[in-house]
């Protein structure tokens, strides 16, 4: 959906510390929920729960989130977005594999599975790309260029002064792609073509100990 006119000029005067919470708060709260209920709740009462509670939090954040936008064609990113995902599920389970061979693990029930792969395959790779490529990858490239410019105190620069919404579509550098990997990488909870791939992979082969 393109932005209005007023939606832009409202955007342009945000500075990127008033953007954190929106972008922050969908991820934080899918992982609270996670670890607080999933003490007590059933499997797939949890992941109801988390994409109701994230999906609204997604929506009220949206304003706040910048365009999906980029150099390529729509269709060539979706191509290789597949190609990817698949790579990542191939990468999971051959990483996994030597630790989990054997071990079984827990067959989820239809509801549970269901839920969760709706969630896992169109819920968390959203309000994810947006945090770490729309914002994290976002404010390192700014944060970048201004070390590169000499900028003193360059990264409180650009966290009280600057917005990400400035940023070209399709400007990178290796420094903003490590930093924005790294974070994720840290905290990874997996992506669309990868989840719902490793999902039907489980389902199918009984390998639930690679879920």
């Amino acid at each position: 959906m393109k932005p209005s006119g007023d939606e832009i000029s409202v955007r342009s005067s945000w500075v990127n510390q008033d953007l954190i919470l929106a972008y922050a708060l969908p991820y934080l709260v899918y992982v609270a929920l996670g670890e607080i209920l999933g003490r007590f709740a059933a499997r797939e009462v949890v992941y109801l729960i988390r994409l109701v509670v994230v999906s609204g939090l997604v929506y009220w954040a949206f304003r706040w989130y910048v365009p999906v936008t980029g150099p390529k064609n729509m269709f060539v990113s979706l191509i290789y977005g597949i190609i990817f995902g698949v790579l990542g599920l191939v990468l999971w389970c051959a990483l996994c594999a030597p630790f989990v061979r054997g071990t079984g693990g827990d067959i989820w029930s239809e509801k549970a599975f269901a839920v969760r792969f709706f969630t896992a395959g169109f819920l968390v790779p959203v309000f994810e790309e947006w945090l770490m490529r729309g914002f994290v990858f976002r404010l390192a490239l700014q944060w970048y260029q201004r070390v590169r410019q000499g900028k003193a105190q360059a990264f409180f620069h650009v966290l009280e002064k600057e917005n990400i919404a400035r940023v070209t579509p399709g400007d990178w550098s290796l420094p903003a792609m490590l930093i924005s990997s790294l974070i994720f990488a840290l905290g990874h909870g997996a992506h669309g073509v990868t989840n719902m791939g490793l999902a039907l992979y489980v389902l199918y082969s009984g390998h639930w100990e690679f879920w």
